[in-house]
């Protein structure tokens, strides 16, 4: 879990905190938002296809390098919005989200509460993908390929979401693919077990990606060596919390409380799963029922104070089938309404 300060971060050399320096952008939807200042930087030497610009005069360049970098920012924090959407519905909140060189994270307040709720958390932000694409590939049909910063901008949102939606489902922890790895292969065996399987996937994956980023020139051969990198690093990490931790899931109650070698047993877990939180929407129902009811039970206190005044014979035929109402409706919800 993060901590509640977002500046509650070791005390690093000035150079590094110089590169690491971040900047608020608000709060969309609820969920602060922050951007690297490095990766404003570096997003257009990575993420655009630059040769692109040299058939562009100079104002369209910048027009299209501005809207490029907008591009990949809007693709990313809708990414993470959709894992943050997913989350919210199974009792687990985002804290924030922050727009950095490779990518962007969300920073949620717990775990996924079961391996199901992972898979849809996980599978949730490849989805927004898939609907940019829905709308961008009937747009590129329409809108010829020229040579101007308007064109070339919505080829470039179809080319990167397309790379996005592919890269991100590879089944190399800790992408969404990994994730979706694990919470499958946990569905089957102890979830410590899983994770050992995904983080070994990973692994692999991030050496594979180091390959590439060495026999790739320029600033992406670096960015790859880069992803690969932090991937070999949460994949180590990983493989040490399968061993040492209780478990990936938060509200989860394994075998593994009181069994530090269950993550060995072949067979899968007896896990106890708590049931998510209540959405918005059943809060919201939940809320509106409770207030009918108090509504009921008013209209009812009224008219019985009527008949101790002036008996049911005193009641009006209207007052009467009022009052026989609301016992039938009371009898249905039960003794203990």
């Amino acid at each position: 879990m993060e901590p509640a300060s977002y500046d509650d971060r070791p005390a690093w050399p000035r150079w590094l905190r110089v590169l690491t320096w971040s900047f608020p952008l608000g709060r969309p939807l609820g969920i602060e938002l922050r951007a690297y200042a490095l990766g404003l930087l570096v997003l257009p030497l990575v993420m655009l296809p630059l040769d692109w610009v040299a058939a562009l005069a100079p104002w369209e360049a910048a027009a299209y390098v501005a809207g490029g970098v907008l591009a990949i920012c809007l693709a990313t924090w809708v990414h993470e919005l959709g894992h943050a959407w997913v989350a919210r519905r199974h009792g687990v909140g985002t804290a924030r989200i922050v727009l950095s060189p490779l990518g962007a994270m969300a920073h949620m307040d717990a775990p996924a509460p079961s391996p199901q709720a992972e898979t849809r958390i996980a599978l949730a932000g490849p989805a927004t993908h898939v609907a940019w694409l829905a709308l961008l590939w009937p747009a590129t049909r329409v809108v010829p390929w020229e040579a101007h910063a308007g064109p070339l901008l919505l080829h470039h949102a179809l080319w990167l979401h397309a790379s996005l939606l592919a890269f991100n489902l590879l089944p190399c922890w800790p992408l969404d693919g990994g994730r979706v790895l694990r919470s499958l292969l946990a569905r089957r065996m102890h979830p410590n077990r899983a994770t050992l399987w995904a983080a070994n996937v990973g692994l692999v994956g991030a050496v594979v990606l180091g390959v590439l980023g060495l026999v790739r020139p320029g600033v992406q051969g670096g960015v790859l060596l880069a992803v690969a990198l932090t991937n070999l690093v949460a994949c180590l990490q990983a493989r040490r919390e399968a061993r040492h931790a209780d478990g990936p899931y938060g509200l989860s109650r394994a075998p593994w409380e009181e069994d530090a070698e269950a993550w060995k047993h072949a067979g899968p877990p007896e896990v106890e799963v708590l049931p998510p939180a209540p959405t918005w929407s059943q809060r919201r129902a939940r809320a509106a029922r409770q207030r009918a009811e108090a509504a009921e039970q008013a209209a009812l206190d009224t008219l019985l104070a009527r008949v101790s005044e002036v008996g049911l014979a005193g009641l009006t035929p209207r007052e009467r089938a009022r009052l026989q109402q609301l016992g039938e409706a009371r009898r249905r919800r039960g003794p203990g309404a």
